[in-house]
């Protein structure tokens, strides 16, 4: 994982190093102002379970800039014991929970149409498990306990680390103040790597193509 970590910085900082220059040669023209500034909200299916999606991104008239992106989600827990539901009490698997917070690069490229552009995304990510773990009930089928018993009890453990967001994206700029993305991610971690589809509404300077 720790070699994960650099390969993203390097990633980043040649990809901000090519959108650097070029748009050298417009630093001063009306080109190098803010091409797109909003806010995006929406989610999608994940790896066992589905997530919620919130970023603002800013990128400059030729669609080059940075983003961040909030994605909490829920999963079902990969490491449920085979017996779980013998005690025949369990009715709902037990669930992880996830929180990815992720600075990104990002990059769009228009089409003929003015309503599709597609891009990539990238940059370094924290993230945040709260794991589910199982231990033997001792009590379970206990003839001194009066009440049926859990055979597992069921707890959370937290754990963090850093990882690595890409994301390719389809962008649709419906009005000049409204649009959409689709896109398909994955947040490369030591924990356990998500690999998702979302969907996005976005609010505020969407950056749709003039005829």
């Amino acid at each position: 994982m720790r070699k994960l970590i650099p390969v993203s910085i390097g990633i980043f900082l040649c990809m901000s190093y090519n959108a650097a220059w070029c748009q050298t040669d417009s630093i001063e023209s009306k080109e190098n102002k803010i091409g797109m500034l909003y806010f995006g909200v929406g989610g999608g299916p994940c790896t066992r379970g589905g997530s919620f999606d919130l970023s603002i991104n800013i990128a400059s008239s030729k669609y080059i800039g940075g983003g961040i992106n909030f994605k909490p989600g829920i999963m079902k827990s990969n490491n449920v014991p085979s017996d779980y539901y013998d005690d025949g009490l369990r009715v709902f698997s037990p669930k992880d929970y996830l929180d990815v917070l992720s600075f990104n690069f990002l990059v769009q490229f228009p089409t003929k149409s003015p309503l599709i552009r597609f891009g990539f995304e990238t940059g370094p990510s924290w993230v945040r498990y709260n794991l589910a773990e199982f231990q033997l009930n001792p009590y379970y089928n206990d003839p001194d306990w009066p009440l049926p018993q859990h055979k597992y009890h069921k707890s959370h453990v937290v754990k963090s680390t850093a990882g690595i967001y890409i994301a390719a994206k389809l962008n649709f700029p419906f009005i000049s103040f409204f649009g959409a993305d689709l896109s398909l991610y994955t947040v490369i971690n030591k924990i356990q790597s998500v690999i998702g589809f979302d969907i996005c509404l976005n609010l505020g300077k969407v950056g749709q193509e003039k005829d």
